[in-house]
């Protein structure tokens, strides 16, 4: 689901310049962010409260059922769309042979690593705040803050990018979670944890909001080609 909504923004942003695709692209990133502004400070609170962990499931079984039903009825018909599609007219082998070809693995796999600095964010964030003394709020909190920083500045993505190309802002993106990651440990037991949030929320946004674009731009026009790479890069990051 997370890929179909990138190409079909692909598919009714194709006539826009890149500079103003990446700003769609950015938004769209951006609101799929929000509801972990209000999850995560309740799911983290809730076990305080003596709610047990568990209780999680079925409530994503919940979640994940009003989605079903959500995407059966009101998802985009490929027959009512303002756009058309431009299909490869490739076979399975020789699509499977454009993707592995260097000049897109090399990129994706790319771009997997700079997603890397998420996923180890998930796993230490907790481990690095239970050994500093912090509790499940703290954590949820923490997660929060930051993730309003990226939303806020996710949007702005677009006027970010009449000054400065996309390679330029990902790097940057890049050494700034990087930094993040290296601080966080020692920084954890102190009050700067907090400002500290303005750095995976910067460097998150420069990142994401990007990366997306860049790599469906590796199959130009194809959207569907250019979101099978995104899921290229999520199993590479993993």
């Amino acid at each position: 689901f997370f890929g179909q909504i990138f190409a079909v923004g692909r598919l009714g942003s194709a006539h826009l310049p890149t500079a103003d695709r990446d700003g769609v692209f950015a938004i769209l990133r951006g609101l799929l962010g929000l509801p972990f502004v209000i999850i995560l400070p309740i799911w983290g609170a809730l076990p305080k409260d003596g709610l047990s962990l568990l209780a999680i499931y079925p409530a994503l079984m919940v979640a994940a059922l009003a989605l079903f039903l959500l995407i059966w009825v009101q998802f985009p018909q490929d027959h009512l769309a303002p756009w058309v599609e431009v299909k490869s007219g490739l076979n399975f082998r020789a699509s499977l042979r454009e993707m592995i070809d260097p000049k897109v693995f090399v990129r994706v796999m790319l771009v997997g690593a700079f997603h890397t600095g998420n996923a180890l964010c998930g796993i230490l964030v907790g481990l690095v705040f239970a050994d500093s003394g912090r509790g499940t709020t703290d954590v949820g909190l923490f997660f929060s803050l930051f993730i309003i920083i990226e939303v806020v500045v996710t949007v702005m993505i677009g006027q970010i990018r009449q000054f400065l190309d996309r390679t330029t802002i990902i790097a940057i993106g890049v050494f700034t979670y990087a930094t993040y990651i290296a601080l966080l440990p020692y920084l954890a037991p102190t009050v700067w944890i907090w400002p500290l949030a303005v750095l995976p929320g910067v460097g998150g946004a420069f990142v994401f909001a990007l990366a997306i674009g860049y790599l469906q731009d590796l199959m130009g026009k194809r959207a569907g080609a250019g979101t099978s790479l995104v899921a290229l890069q999520r199993i590479s990051t993993d």
